[in-house]
């Protein structure tokens, strides 16, 4: 059973669901829920937070998040809850990747996780420990029942007992699993990707400076906790910010400057790379 949905064409309740610091989630009426794979995704160019619970797991591939300022870099087994008001950003993904999201709505949760060991789901603050590594049994279940409730989204009865049934069997079988470690995010790094968001053209010697690091030192850090270098995690933010634009002005050029591209050549090798198409081949239909 093949899932691949590309960044490129992710509807635009799932893009702000990527890209928003605070963001009300957006549910079908009368569902407590929702999931999707990816096999592809965007990177969180800004933390972001919101008020339902989360659950990643990875079936292959590898992303990185910052939660809260802690690096986790998920590989396949993975399973990464986040709970409300918990900040987080992702900063890398690669290989193979295949990504499932759930989002439970604050309600269901409340009214589900009445157990003393399903009690943490329901609570505001995340517990201690959120990211651990299911066994390979565990995980082929889960992803037999997501992929089941993928099939099972136009029966509103089947897919709402079947998101609750998940929910608690993801958590019964993550309280059992091995911790994942994180490490703490230096605070030269956190800046780092700040200052990429929001001033774009701004160069790494500047940065450097205004961080008052060596540039080797920084490049090094960097690389350390997030997988990436500096200059293809900034192409990558550039990269983001241009699908942003692109939403509501489809000008290629422009959109590509404003993003922070040095020039069209410079633009076209990046979003080739990305993509694996020319910038041309891209449509996207603006925002009205």
């Amino acid at each position: 059973m093949s899932h691949s949905v590309l960044s490129l064409h992710i509807p635009a309740s799932v893009l702000s669901f990527y890209a928003m610091p605070k963001e009300v989630l957006e549910f079908q009426e009368q569902r407590s829920g929702f999931l999707f794979f990816r096999d592809k995704v965007n990177l969180l160019r800004e933390p972001h937070h919101h008020d339902d619970l989360e659950l990643n797991l990875v079936f292959s591939g590898m992303v990185t998040y910052v939660v809260d300022s802690v690096a986790y870099q998920l590989t396949k087994g993975s399973c990464l809850w986040l709970f409300p008001e918990q900040e987080h950003r992702l900063v890398d993904a690669g290989g193979e990747l295949l990504l499932v999201v759930c989002v439970f709505k604050r309600d269901m949760v409340a009214q589900v996780a009445s157990s003393s060991w399903g009690h943490p789901l329901a609570g505001q603050q995340a517990p201690l420990t959120f990211c651990r590594r299911l066994s390979p049994t565990n995980l082929a279940i889960l992803r037999d029942l997501t992929e089941d409730l993928v099939m099972l989204q136009e029966n509103q009865e089947l897919f709402e007992a079947g998101l609750r049934w998940l929910m608690l069997s993801a958590w019964k079988r993550f309280i059992d699993a091995e911790v994942i470690a994180g490490a703490d995010c230096h605070w030269t790094v956190a800046q780092t990707m700040d200052i990429f968001r929001e001033q774009p053209l701004k160069s790494l010697d500047d940065i450097c400076a205004r961080l008052r690091v060596s540039r080797s030192h920084l490049s090094r850090l960097f690389h350390q906790q997030t997988g990436l270098t500096l200059p293809a995690y900034r192409n990558r933010v550039r990269l983001e910010a241009f699908f942003h634009l692109y939403q509501q002005h489809s000008n290629l050029l422009g959109c590509a400057l404003e993003a922070g591209f040095g020039s069209y050549a410079q633009f076209y090798r990046v979003f080739k790379e990305h993509t694996g198409m020319a910038p041309n081949q891209f449509r996207c239909e603006p925002t009205r």
